[in-house]
């Protein structure tokens, strides 16, 4: 079978919730779709490195567009494979939420993004009614297959210099979601 194409949506953690509409673009919050262009990535801003403060906080759903004959993709692990260079010692932090958290900050309380792949799945179906003990996979490409909502910051020491990181900079963070499919 043809692997099914597969998609992050950012939206705008201070937008209104997106719940109903994770899988349209033309929905208020929702800001972009990321991708490997230097335009679609993630965009955490300016990090105060000297206060070692958290940056702005982010949101993606992950989601199918097309499963392109297969039934579902399952088995969701979402990780960094590599972090390279001076940013290596900044912190990726990370909430996965059934629910929307309009304005959700977060700490360095909030878990890390693991950087070796995950050996069980950590990313659900993020539909209201059901969570995820009951939804391991998704199986079409409306709203209620997208995946939980994905919290993201980053804080950096002071060690990791200044400049930029990322597209368009030195390094590049690659964030995966690594499945199985049928």
């Amino acid at each position: 079978m043809p692997v099914p194409v597969v998609k992050f949506y950012e939206f705008a953690v201070s937008g209104v919730s997106p719940s109903g509409s994770r899988h349209q673009t033309s929905h208020a919050s929702f800001t972009k779709e990321l991708n490997t262009a230097a335009s679609g990535a993630l965009d955490f801003g300016d990090v105060n490195i000297d206060a070692e403060t958290e940056s702005d906080t982010k949101v993606v759903v992950f989601r199918v567009s097309d499963l392109n004959g297969n039934t579902r993709v399952q088995n969701m692990r979402f990780w960094i494979p590599s972090i390279p260079g001076r940013i290596s010692t900044c912190e990726f932090n990370t909430e996965i939420q059934n629910e929307w958290r309009q304005d959700n900050v977060l700490g360095e309380a909030s878990g890390n993004v693991s950087t070796t792949l995950p050996t069980t799945q950590n990313l659900f179906r993020g539909t209201a009614a059901t969570y995820a003990e009951n939804w391991p996979h998704l199986s079409g490409v409306d709203d209620a297959n997208a995946s939980q909502y994905i919290y993201l910051n980053v804080t950096c020491p002071t060690t990791a210099g200044t400049g930029k990181f990322g597209a368009g900079g030195e390094g590049e963070i690659t964030m995966r979601v690594t499945l199985d499919y049928l």
